[in-house]
């Protein structure tokens, strides 16, 4: 049992998983950006595999 006085961090609610190396870190960790027209790939800085394509709004002029 853990002491009362003892404050333990919970772990980080959203973790991202790379499908081919299992490389692992919040969205906003050490994932490579590749920025394209309209959208951003984040890709895994271990392996090179893309993880998650997002889209990415314009900047209001």
């Amino acid at each position: 049992m853990i002491p009362a006085s003892t404050t333990t961090r919970p772990p980080p609610k959203t973790v991202l998983y790379c499908p081919d190396c299992w490389h692992a870190a919040p969205p906003t960790g050490d994932w490579l950006v590749r920025a394209d027209v309209g959208r951003e790939a984040l890709v895994c800085p271990d392996c090179g595999a893309v993880v998650t394509v997002r889209r990415v709004d314009p900047v209001p002029a």
